[in-house]
């Protein structure tokens, strides 16, 4: 049978405004991840009583694709991500593997999937010089509105895993948070590879990381989220599908407006063993150079919830 939605935190967030606040539950892991759907949560809400002090979402709800209807909020929902410790981060794998110590200037990097171009502005700001693309066109949209003002500003431009218009050689490529895991089929991933390698300069590095199976067991696995900002809230679902390991979470977001809507985002990723990963790298004529767990310089382990893949374009 299962069991009622328990709230496992609560806690308010000044970064997001005096009003917002964050919720964070479990919810029942019989049945598949797409049976169980937001309106039924919300249907649940309202039987057990746990949530109070949000009313129900409008449904039903128009749908869009992955971070169209997210880009407005995204920034706000990553107040926890550390941008600058993750750029200093960058560097320090970068120096590591190519570059003499705090020779920063004129390296070219090109980030792929950059979302809102946070990380991307940040790497600027360090020197670097940074083409940075992804296949939201809102999320772009973001991006070239934070970066107006900026010095060194990121060229940004809309581009897909396997249809970008870059301006090759580049001395470094960068794919992270686990955006290659939304590629969902093993020949994707040995394609967008060998399409990065094709963009570097021989000797060139990319560094790219991923979700692992224990990340998504433990944290993304019969879960829901809320959150509420101003002029917003949304539900996150969070679903593992162990048997074609495939991460669902399914988001529902309502603006204020006017006029007020409520839009639908499915997103799913697939989860690679590190083995898988390895062979891809070696399909794509990458050398593999080193493996770190989270972002710590050591090696990954059967523990680890994120890894870091350094990759390297061999020398002509």
């Amino acid at each position: 049978m299962a069991k009622s939605p328990s709230t496992i935190r609560l806690s308010a967030d000044l970064k997001l405004g005096v009003n917002d606040h964050y919720i964070s539950e479990t919810v029942p892991n019989e049945g598949n991840a797409t049976g169980m759907t937001i309106s039924s949560i919300e249907s649940e809400d309202k039987q057990s009583g746990e949530i109070t002090g949000s009313s129900p979402l409008l449904l039903p709800s128009s749908r869009a694709e992955p971070y169209d209807a997210l880009a407005m909020i995204y920034d706000r929902m990553m107040t926890h991500v550390d941008y600058g410790h993750w750029s200093r981060f960058i560097i320090e794998l970068l120096m590591r593997h190519r570059l003499p110590e705090g020779d920063t200037a004129q390296l070219r990097v090109l980030e792929a999937a950059c979302g809102t171009g946070t990380l991307a502005l940040s790497l600027a700001g360090l020197a670097l010089k940074v083409d940075a693309f992804d296949r939201s066109a809102a999320m772009i949209k973001e991006a070239l509105r934070k970066s107006e003002t900026t010095q060194n500003a990121p060229h940004f431009f809309v581009g897909t895993f396997d249809n970008f218009q870059a301006n090759p050689p580049y001395d470094a490529a960068i794919c992270l948070y686990d955006s290659i895991n939304y590629l969902l089929e093993a020949k994707q991933v040995t394609r967008f590879l060998r399409q990065i390698a094709g963009a570097l300069k021989p000797g060139g590095i990319f560094l790219f990381d991923i979700c692992t199976e224990l990340n998504s067991i433990l944290h993304f696995n019969g879960r829901r989220e809320r959150e509420e900002g101003p002029g917003y809230r949304y539900q996150r679902v969070m679903r593992y599908k162990h048997a074609n390991r495939i991460q669902e979470n399914i988001f529902e977001i309502v603006y204020a407006g006017p006029p007020r809507r409520t839009i639908t985002e499915h997103h799913r990723q697939k989860i690679y063993s590190l083995d898988e990963m390895r062979g891809f790298i070696a399909s794509a004529g990458l050398t593999l150079v080193e493996e770190l767990d989270g972002y710590e310089i050591k090696r990954p382990t059967s523990r680890s919830l994120r890894v870091h893949f350094v990759a390297r374009k061999p020398l002509e």
